[in-house]
């Protein structure tokens, strides 16, 4: 199922996130885990990966097999971060050929111990350009997008709030434009369906 039908008006979608396990042991917990949760009918079950873009090929990994075993929509998370468009281009062909449908699109943190993003040498600055990209060269994906409550640039709590952030707001606005088809209300923080059960499985 695509993303776009999940979320919308009227509608509550319930999702989980689950982040790559390191280990055999890690990837049995991961899968008994989503067996356990897949009680609560969730509508989605999302994969993030490791900094920098370690682990992604795990991330295809996870959210194929839960589509597959648990037949329960899922979406592999995507970022800018250390990639060129030509490996986001690869990621995206290896993604449709799992199966994937979905794909949460993400600027990024930086890497760790960075404290600015910046952008990769042939890469994206920003979720809005990876949106454009995904919907150029996978039209039918279902892309679903995030933002912190405060801008990017972490300013003073005076302007972190998207109403008081232009820059924010640009590039959430310019990433609906671009073709993502949810993306967050712009008048509080996101809600997410993770915590100890996505910790557990690392």
């Amino acid at each position: 199922m695509k993303i776009q039908e999940i979320y919308g008006p009227g509608k509550f979608g319930l999702s989980f996130e689950f982040f790559p396990p390191k280990t055999a042991e890690g990837e049995a917990s991961l899968f008994k885990e989503a067996e356990r949760l897949a009680a609560y009918k969730p509508s989605l079950f999302t994969c993030t990966y490791g900094a920098g873009g370690s682990t992604r090929d795990k991330t295809l990994d996870v959210v194929s097999r839960i589509r597959r075993d648990l037949k329960i929509s899922t979406a592999a998370h995507l970022t800018c971060v250390g990639s060129t468009r030509s490996q986001l281009e690869g990621f995206l062909d290896e993604a449709v050929s799992r199966g994937v449908e979905n794909i949460v699109a993400l600027r990024g943190d930086p890497p760790r111990g960075g404290g600015v993003f910046v952008r990769p040498q042939g890469g994206l600055a920003h979720a809005d350009e990876l949106v454009s990209l995904i919907r150029e060269r996978k039209p039918d994906m279902g892309i679903a997008v995030a933002g912190y409550p405060e801008d990017e640039g972490r300013e003073s709590p005076a302007e972190a709030w998207p109403g008081n952030s232009p820059s924010g707001l640009h590039h959430r606005t310019t990433g609906a434009a671009a073709g993502c088809r949810v993306r967050p209300a712009p008048s509080g923080p996101r809600i997410r369906g993770e915590g100890r059960s996505a910790r557990k499985a690392e």
